[in-house]
C-alpha cells in the first residue's frame, strides 16, 4: 500500500513539473513577443531604417537629461514609430543658434552623444552630448546650437551604436 502511495505522489509531482514547464515556456514566449513588438512599419519607414539590434547596457551619466521642449526647436525622434533603432530624421539641417529637441519615441533607452563636431572641439562635444538615458516615451532633451560653428555634427545613441543608431546635424 505504501509503495502505491509513493508512486502516485511521484506521478502527481511529475505532472506538476510538466505543466509548470509549459507555463514557463509560454511565459518566455510572451516576453519575447512583447520585446519584439509585433508592430508593422510603413513603406516610408522601411526604406530608410536599419534592422533592430541590441547592445550592452550603458551607465547613466550625471548630466541633466530631460528638459521642456523649446518653442521653435526642430525635433528628432529617438526610435522610429515601427520600433527601429534609428533617429528620425537621420540628417537634420539647422541654422546656428537654433535648438534641436530629441524626443524619446520607441525602442529605448536612448541618449545623444556627439562624436564629431567642426574642429574636433572636445569641449563642444562634451557640452552638446546628453549621456543620460531616456526611457519613457515623450521624454525630451533639448540641445542648443547657440554660437555653434557651421559644419557637421555626428552623434549616436550609446546603447545602440553597434546597431547603427547614428545621425547627423548640419549647422548652416
Amino acid at each position: 500500500m505504501e509503495m502505491y502511495a509513493v508512486q502516485g505522489f511521484s506521478d502527481f509531482m511529475n505532472r506538476i513539473h510538466r505543466k509548470a514547464g509549459s507555463f514557463v515556456g509560454l511565459g518566455l514566449l510572451a516576453i519575447g513577443l512583447i520585446a519584439c513588438g509585433g508592430q508593422t512599419s510603413t513603406p516610408s519607414e522601411t526604406a530608410t531604417e536599419k534592422p533592430a539590434a541590441t547592445a550592452p547596457e550603458t551607465p547613466v551619466a550625471e548630466k541633466p537629461a530631460t528638459t521642456a521642449p523649446v518653442a521653435g526647436a526642430k525635433e528628432i525622434l529617438m526610435g522610429s514609430n515601427s520600433g527601429q533603432l534609428v533617429y528620425v530624421p537621420d540628417t537634420l539641417t539647422i541654422k546656428s543658434g537654433e535648438s534641436v529637441t530629441f524626443k524619446m519615441n520607441k525602442a529605448g533607452p536612448h541618449n545623444v552623444v556627439f562624436e564629431k563636431v567642426p574642429g574636433d572641439d572636445k569641449a563642444l562635444i562634451e557640452k552638446l552630448s546628453q549621456k543620460k538615458l531616456l526611457i519613457k516615451p515623450g521624454e525630451t532633451i533639448t540641445v542648443s546650437f547657440a554660437g555653434a560653428p557651421k559644419g557637421e555634427y555626428d552623434f549616436y545613441c550609446t546603447p545602440h551604436k553597434a546597431a547603427g543608431m547614428k545621425a547627423k546635424i548640419i549647422v548652416e
